[in-house]
Parts: structure tokens; C-alpha cells; sequence
């Protein structure tokens, strides 16, 4: 449950800003999308509930904290918004997208080496 804590607040700052929508009379497309997008992450964090059961019933470990997880995600937003604003932000994009794959790589290699244990 504590996973899917974050995945429902991001569903719901999506369901706010579709709400704010109604203030300006959006068409229903742009309503549609972001009620839809809401709805989406909902599931998504109803299935992030019950994603770490095992079936005799204990919790699967899984990590709080991975540096390398958000230097990714960081460099690949940075490239796709390098797309409009320019090659040099896409170059730094990638850049730091492979520096986090690399570090993730390392992780999961360590992870595999001490047998999951932390």
C-alpha cells in the first residue's frame, strides 16, 4: 500500500487540474484527457497495492531510495523537452539518461550478486 501512496496523489493532482479545466470552458477533448489520465494513474495505483503481495502472503522487498532511478528519469524528460527547446538540452538529456542507466545497471548487478539481500 505504501507504494501506491505516491501513484494515487498523482492521480489525484490530476484530477485538480482537470478540475480546474471547468473553470475556462475547455472542449471535451482536453476535459476527456485529463479526467482520463486521472483515472489511468488511479488503476495504476490500485494495481501498485496489491503489486508487492506474494501469494503466501509476505511483502515483496523492494528499495525506497534509487539515485540512479531519478538521475533516468530526469535525463529523459530533459531530452524529450530538449525536442522543442533544443539539441543542446537533448544532448544533456541523454547524457544523464545513460548515467543513470549505468547506475542502475550497477545496482541491479549488486543486487543479483548479494542474492536481494540489503
Amino acid at each position: 500500500m505504501r507504494r501506491a501512496r505516491v501513484v494515487l496523489a498523482w492521480a489525484a493532482l490530476l484530477a485538480a487540474i482537470a478540475a480546474v479545466q471547468l473553470a475556462f470552458r475547455p472542449d471535451a477533448m482536453s476535459l476527456l484527457l485529463g479526467a482520463g489520465s486521472a483515472m489511468f494513474v488511479a488503476l495504476l495505483a490500485a494495481v501498485a497495492a496489491f503489486a508487492g503481495r506474494h501469494p503466501s502472503g509476505e511483502p515483496e522487498p523492494v528499495p525506497d531510495l534509487s539515485l540512479p532511478t531519478v538521475v533516468l528519469a530526469l535525463g529523459a524528460s530533459a531530452a524529450v523537452t530538449g525536442a522543442e527547446v533544443g539539441l543542446w538540452l537533448v544532448l544533456i538529456g541523454t547524457g544523464l539518461a545513460a548515467l543513470g542507466a549505468v547506475g542502475l545497471a550497477r545496482e541491479l548487478r549488486a543486487e543479483r550478486r548479494d542474492g536481494g539481500r540489503r
